[in-house]
């Protein structure tokens, strides 16, 4: 029978009486008591009905309660007063709010019997230090303005005479019939200083003026009047000379545009910066163009070889980003081909079935290597490349058990131990994840914990649980350690430069990469010499359609087992061993004589098969 601690009980009475908020849990973190101080943390008196004898997972999301437990559950295992900062979504306006909480170890009878908690809400606070990086990134946005308004106003100075002079003489021509206009511009041409070109309303060359000549390499405008662009210049050129001379002439506006222009005198092309404004006459028609260019060609020179360096520099990170990226091939491929080597000096004595699934298992783990290789240097080489992950659920405890097989060849000639257990529930669940990656993951943790012995001798617990509609999968070891400025960096993706004889860091970048397509998350819980435990949290999945939740058997009929190795049929027949008085258990090792049998058998027979998924050295397929 339970009985309250003592120390619960003076709680209890003194709760009410305490200026500051407090709650006190068990040992297992479930809510015992909380006052009404605290109560009017959250705004609700009504709350602590809602909370008593709950645990964090009842109360907060799954996030959250995990943070909360871990932070109780190490208050108890240090058995000291400590202090964390976390996090809550308020529950009357669903907003974050943000604490300092202090926890201390319940005593009686010199053993712990619970924590009691405060909390300091330090919303404002962090509210306060929000506005300050926010006014601190504006002061840095109104200063990268200012260095653009600085340099468009240099721009502008640098343009604006040509503008200036186009603006002067369309004024001057205001007013004035179809051909006063064209006669003005002819007259005032010669004496500006800038390049001026103008078009009737149909594109044709109506005038250019000394400058405009010269730019371009004529000697003389006579040939050209009358002419459209696509008379003297290539095509494409011509073209967007004309559309954009008839957008302008189509809106009234002044427009602007890069043009390419082939100097007729030496077949440069040049690169223009050409300004057009639309004329009209006195009724308010619009007859035509005037037009000036701006020779950019060597801005554009210094651009291009400026593009050029960027992508000799790209180029260079390329080779670098693949040598990175290699090397991480090098690390992960290094497991599946030790397990190769042990089973290749079993094969030669006999290929037995864990031999047979196990050298399978080793041959797809390094075709998807290869193809994570190549599908990172397509990455590499272009950034529009999308590297496709197949998300769909997986069984969780089959790739843990299919994983702990593989890493117990691998290290069969070492001193470490691998073990893989699975509680009550567990053994059926599924999470969405891309299944090559996650058996990465696993792979490059356990690899981690099997380096922290350092060759000597060493434990590593591979396990598999349910709680609260989440999946958690922990990594276990009794090694060395990782210090606590390591699992800061990692658990803040900060990349951690140790070597792999250190046995830190390598593969988690990985990893994070995977929790992040799996909607996981990892806690870390290390001490110098004790070992290090990683716990992996997932949501579970439904299960997908091809899961049959039951086969039912009746009376009299056939289990067919077909497998080439006999140790198989000796673990079904022990399993069918309390069935033999209600179905037919049969056995074959061929699968010609299988399939003979079930066409022997007339269609009243109901037949189930139990099959390997591979016959080596059969001719038949069937299934």
């Amino acid at each position: 029978m339970y009985k309250k601690p003592k120390v619960f009980e003076e709680l209890e009475r003194l709760a009410e009486l305490a200026p500051v908020a407090f709650y006190w849990t068990d040992t297992n973190a479930i809510i015992v008591g909380v006052n009404q101080n605290a109560l009017k943390i959250v705004g609700d008196l009504s709350y602590q009905k809602d909370i008593i004898g709950k645990s964090p997972y009842e109360i907060y999301p799954a996030k959250t309660a995990i943070v909360i437990e871990t932070n109780i559950k190490k208050v108890i295992e240090i058995g000291k007063t400590l202090s964390f900062e976390e996090s809550v979504v308020d529950p009357t306006t669903g907003k974050m709010r943000y604490y300092t909480a202090i926890r201390s170890p319940l005593f009686e009878d010199d053993k712990i019997v619970g924590v009691v908690g405060t909390t300091i809400d330090i919303t404002a606070e962090k509210e306060k230090e929000r506005l300050k990086l926010e006014n601190e990134l504006q002061k840095i946005k109104l200063e990268e303005q200012r260095k653009f308004k600085k340099l468009v106003s240099q721009a502008a100075e640098d343009t604006k005479s040509n503008l200036a002079v186009l603006l002067v003489i369309v004024q001057q021509c205001s007013g004035l019939t179809r051909n006063e206009v064209f006669e003005t511009i002819e007259r005032l041409a010669d004496d500006v200083p800038i390049g001026l070109y103008w078009f009737d309303e149909n594109n044709g060359v109506v005038g250019a003026n000394k400058q405009d000549t010269e730019n371009t390499g004529a000697t003389s405008i006579t040939g050209y009047i009358g002419k459209t662009p696509y008379d003297y210049l290539p095509f494409e050129m011509a073209d967007s000379i004309v559309k954009h001379c008839t957008l302008v002439m189509q809106t009234g506006k002044i427009l602007s545009q890069e043009e390419l222009f082939k100097d007729i005198t030496t077949g440069e092309t040049k690169c223009l910066n050409s300004f057009k404004a639309p004329l009209c006459d006195n009724t308010g028609k619009i007859i035509g163009a005037l037009c000036t260019s701006i020779d950019i060609t060597a801005e554009k020179d210094a651009e291009r070889l400026k593009l050029e360096n960027e992508l000799q520099k790209i180029k260079i990170q390329e080779q670098e980003r693949f040598a990175i990226i290699a090397r991480g091939v090098a690390h992960d491929i290094r497991s599946p081909l030790m397990t190769l080597q042990t089973i290749v000096v079993r094969i030669s004595k006999n290929l037995v079935e864990k031999d047979r699934i196990g050298l399978n298992s080793v041959t797809k783990s390094i075709t998807d290597i290869a193809n994570n290789l190549l599908n990172n240097f397509k990455k590499a080489r272009s950034e529009v490349t999308i590297e496709v992950m197949e998300i769909q659920p997986i069984l969780v405890s089959l790739e843990l058990s299919k994983i702990a097989s593989e890493k117990r060849h691998q290290y069969a000639n070492s001193q470490a131990k691998i073990y893989d257990s699975y509680e009550p529930n567990s053994s059926f669940v599924f999470i969405k994840t891309d299944q090559s990656n996650f058996d990465r993951m696993i792979s490059n943790l356990v690899n981690n914990a099997v380096d922290a012995f350092e060759g000597k001798k060493g434990k590593v617990d591979l396990k598999l649980s349910t709680e609260n509609k989440h999946v958690k999968i922990t990594i276990q070891d009794n090694g060395k350690g990782m210090p606590q400025e390591v699992i800061d960096k990692v658990m803040n993706n900060i990349a951690v430069t140790q070597d792999k004889k250190d046995g830190n860091g390598i593969g988690l970048a990985q990893v994070r990469g995977t929790l992040q397509l799996s909607k996981g998350n990892m806690l870390i819980d290390s001490k110098i010499g004790k070992g290090t435990k990683i716990t992996l949290t997932f949501p579970i999945t439904g299960e997908p359609d091809w899961i049959a939740h039951q086969v039912v058997l009746h009376k009299g009929d056939i289990v067919l087992v077909l497998d080439d190795d006999g140790s198989v049929h000796y673990a079904w027949d022990e399993r069918f061993n309390d069935y033999k008085n209600i179905v037919n258990l049969i056995h074959f090792k061929s699968g010609k004589r299988a399939i003979d049998f079930i066409n022997a058998k007339s269609k009243k027979h109901k037949i189930f098969l139990l099959s390997d998924f591979e016959l080596i050295g059969s001719v038949t397929s069937f299934l």
